[in-house]
């Protein structure tokens, strides 16, 4: 994950960002988790999505986790997010 920023839409948790793929192969089914923590550093939520079906070497690609939530039943708050590569072939 080369950048992120989070942002609130009508109640979702939403994380945009950017890939980039520094190997020198490319990678396919790549998956990103998106763990959010409250300022007690205890985990609130975890939601995770396939963002990219392929990446070839060096290549930058944007993308999109949205965590769940309505107006009605907003994504719970948090302090601070923390993003990871689950997977990648």
């Amino acid at each position: 994950v080369a950048s992120h920023r989070v942002e609130r839409r009508n109640g979702d948790a939403v994380v945009l960002g950017g890939l980039r793929n520094d190997g020198d192969s490319a990678v396919r089914s790549v998956r990103v988790e998106a763990a959010y923590y409250d300022a007690g550093g205890r985990l609130v939520d975890l939601c995770g999505w396939y963002v990219a079906t392929a990446l070839v070497a060096g290549e930058d690609k944007p993308f999109k986790i949205a965590c769940g939530g309505t107006p009605d039943r907003p994504a719970p708050e948090s302090a601070s997010v923390r993003l990871r590569v689950v997977e990648g072939f």
